[in-house]
């Protein structure tokens, strides 16, 4: 006989439990199946055939407990049984306490497992761990201590009102730790009634019920006296199973799947098995679950998804279901489905629980999901205040819970005010849509323009003939969605690459965004709080938290990016911004020099060769933009001289390259020339408004070609070029901060 003794865990459970003041019996009584000293109970005899038997008593009288629920429970961590309920068999005391189990049909023989007793008028008692014997039957001795009443109430339909038989409901003293200690569990009655005894005074626990067809519900409850508290619980219907199922997403063009078997490969295709429109293989994590996203077909009504991890093979046809709209002012969600379908409506990327609403599809398939009033008791059902740019998924089950999902974003009308361009820029506005643009009081506006949105809602228009400025109030109109936005004083003062560093001026303590733009994602971003005074500063040079985007970023000369400071409704005024590109290009075979994006209209120091003791020296003039042109320059420059520029706040230098042009080749529509070895050169072509780039390296013997007679991309200026006459170019090359040695080519007749 393989009897089941009391562990040393089971020990500590029992002196945990000696500290509650209303525990006066002697619990340091075995859960077992026999000890040293025989207790007051005894254990029956196996029935013929029993893989499992016992005996239900109670110590303090040595009587037989008739018409006690006995269940067996694992761990349901076995991949055939992942998602299933952890209880495996269940059965009642006979008249002389005894219970048996014929067939103990365990997943696996090595698969753990407790038996527990509870009846009305005791504390539930559960088993030390026990595994199955091929060879002898298990026998089990459960001692039920009377006790007080402490829990009781009603599990209910939450749509209909009408009681739920043996459903399963438990509590749990100690909800936070993942173990059987503290557990107990009964099943509903006819009436959906239940009872909890032996529940201790102060104890804050958990008390949840779960059904066939019903959201799984708890709550968190806590004993203040030795009077029973009742506890009602409302199960809300639902589709799904508790097996393998399938969430498919047409709207996201993803499927996802649950309680799959774990670590396990899994197909997934869309349409005939044979000729499938799409196909794929993926693996669940260690839960059972699985995503396949970027499905490169548009999933439609009607088609079939097939999934299987070669256990379990499921299948779902996409079902009918749309969010036509979502009114943020009444805080309603609407949409179609198939007549009398039930559907369930809640916010996505939202705390936990998620805001839902279940309705009923009218005769004609429509629905409507309120959420300005209260749907029920729970947390998920009650108001919700809607906001624009609230993300809603509605769902719809086939019978065995496999699900077709429709999301949905609620439109954020908003726009941006530029001040550099002086110009409106909008977004998320209804697509192919006239909207007014207003300066100033709309009764007597500055300046009116019509601008028309384009197919996703968006535009980017300069406001002719008139300079934003500060304080003029912009206002945007749909004529169903009118929204207005003050013209900040947003300003970028100055850039410090060194620092790194981004300063300016706005709206005192007002809130700065400071992006940087780059070529891919993510982009660095700056939140910044402008003090009383109204400035701010952005500091890129460290990290200012754990995202992508909150990482230090070197700025550059060159680095561009724009400001934004948001009003209430997340309109905007920007301002864009950029560190000089401020260049030096040196033509060596013209004693040629000039530059870009210096100080405008300034004074330049500009050098050739040792700056303490140049070959040459000059003070060229600025223009108004900041560029500047050295001509017949009285020294032929040559390779390795330092050419230097400075003025006054910045200060360039570059070494002039031995890059020469040695041929151009008018037949085979190539360029050829010399520079250092491994190095890269840029080579231009122009004729009349069309162009050709391409960028080459030097060999070993430092030799370079640009061939434009085959295409090296899709870009235009990639595609072929004939090198016929009248055709210019230049070749250059450049260091690491942009300057240039840079010399100039033509085809000639």
């Amino acid at each position: 006989m393989n009897n089941c003794f009391l562990s040393p865990h089971r020990l500590q459970n029992v002196q945990r439990l000696l500290r509650f003041a209303w525990m006066t019996a002697a619990l340091w009584l075995a859960v077992g199946c026999s000890s040293a000293t025989p207790p007051p109970c005894t254990l029956g005899t196996p029935t013929a055939e029993s893989d499992l038997y016992g005996t239900v008593c109670d110590p303090t009288t040595a009587r037989p407990i008739q018409r006690a629920v006995v269940t067996v429970h694992y761990w349901a961590e076995w991949p055939d049984m992942v998602g299933q309920a952890d209880i495996l068999a269940r059965t009642f005391s006979d008249l002389d306490g005894n219970f048996a189990f014929p067939e103990l049909e365990l997943p696996d023989p090595s698969i753990p497992f407790w038996v527990e007793a509870y009846a009305d008028g005791y504390q539930n008692r559960t088993s030390e761990e026990c595994t199955a014997d091929p060879d002898e039957p298990v026998g089990v001795l459960l001692e039920l201590e009377p006790e007080f009443l402490g829990v009781y109430g009603v599990v209910t339909d939450a749509r209909t009102g009408d009681p739920i038989e043996d459903a399963r409901i438990w509590i749990d003293l100690e909800p936070e730790r993942l173990s059987m200690d503290g557990l107990m569990t009964r099943f509903t009655v006819s009436d959906g009634q239940y009872r909890f005894y032996g529940v201790p005074t102060g104890t804050q626990f958990e008390v949840g019920a779960m059904a066939e067809g019903y959201e799984q519900r708890a709550e968190l409850h806590t004993i203040e006296s030795t009077e029973a508290i009742e506890v009602n619980l409302a199960l809300t219907p639902s589709d799904q199973p508790l097996g393998p199922h399938m969430w498919v997403h047409p709207t996201r063009r993803v499927i996802v799947g649950f309680l799959w078997s774990p670590d396990s490969n899994v197909s997934v295709l869309i349409g005939n098995t044979t000729s499938p429109d799409f196909s794929a293989e993926t693996q669940t994590n260690e839960e059972g679950y699985f995503e396949v996203w970027e499905i490169d077909h548009d999933i439609a009504v009607g088609d079939r998804v097939r999934v299987s991890d070669g256990l379990t093979t499921k299948t779902h046809t996409v079902m009918e279901i749309e969010i036509t709209g979502g009114d943020a002012e009444n805080d309603t969600v609407e949409g179609i489905t198939s007549p009398g379908v039930w559907v369930d409506v809640r916010q996505t990327y939202a705390d936990e629980p998620f805001p839902m609403r279940r309705i009923q599809a009218d005769s004609e398939g429509h629905w409507l999901a309120d959420f300005s009033e209260a749907a029920g008791d729970e947390v998920s059902q009650q108001p919700l205040d809607i906001k624009p740019d609230c993300v809603f998924d509605a769902i719809v089950g086939d019978e065995d819970g496999d699900r077709t999902v429709h999301s949905y974003q609620l439109p954020n009308p908003w726009f941006i005010v530029d001040l550099d361009y002086s110009a409106v820029q909008a977004w998320d506005w209804p697509p192919d849509t006239d909207v007014t643009v207003t300066i100033g009081d709309l009764t007597a506006p500055d300046s009116t323009y019509h601008f028309h949105t384009d197919e996703v809602g968006m535009f980017f228009e300069g406001l002719r003939g008139y300079q934003v400025q500060a304080g003029d109030l912009v206002t945007m109109s749909d004529g169903t969605t009118t929204k207005t936005h003050v013209v900040s004083r947003l300003a970028v003062a100055s850039i410090d690459v060194d620092a790194d560093m981004i300063s300016g001026v706005a709206t005192p303590d007002a809130m700065v965004q400071i992006e940087v733009q780059v070529e891919e994602e993510p982009i660095p971003v700056r939140w910044i709080q402008a003090d009383g005074d109204g400035n701010w500063a952005a500091d890129f040079s460290e990290a200012v938290g754990p995202g992508d985007e909150d990482q230090p970023f070197d700025i550059v000369l060159g680095s561009s990016g724009v400001a934004q400071e948001l009003d209430e409704d997340g309109d905007c005024t920007a301002a864009d911004w950029a560190a000089p590109n401020t260049q030096v290009n040196v033509d060596p075979a013209a004693d040629h020099i000039w530059g870009h994006e210096w100080l405008a209209s300034t004074t330049l120091t500009l050098t050739i060769g040792e700056p303490t003791s140049p070959d040459f020296s000059a003070n060229p003039q600025t223009d108004e933009w900041g560029n500047f042109d050295l001509n017949d320059i009285a020294l032929d420059i040559a390779a390795g001289h330092l050419v230097t520029v400075s003025d006054g706040a910045t200060t360039k230098s570059h070494t002039v390259t031995g890059l020469e042009v040695t041929s151009v080749d008018a037949v085979y529509d190539t360029v050829s020339g010399s520079a250092d070895s491994e190095t890269e050169v840029q080579v231009w072509a122009f004729k009349d408004e069309q162009s050709a780039f391409r960028n080459v390296v030097t060999d070993a013997d430092n030799d370079w070609m640009a061939d434009f007679s085959q295409a090296v991309g899709f870009n235009p200026e990639e595609l072929e070029f004939n090198l016929e006459p009248g055709v210019s170019g230049y070749a250059s090359q450049m260091d690491e901060d942009n300057d240039s040695t840079f010399l100039d080519w033509s085809v000639t007749e």
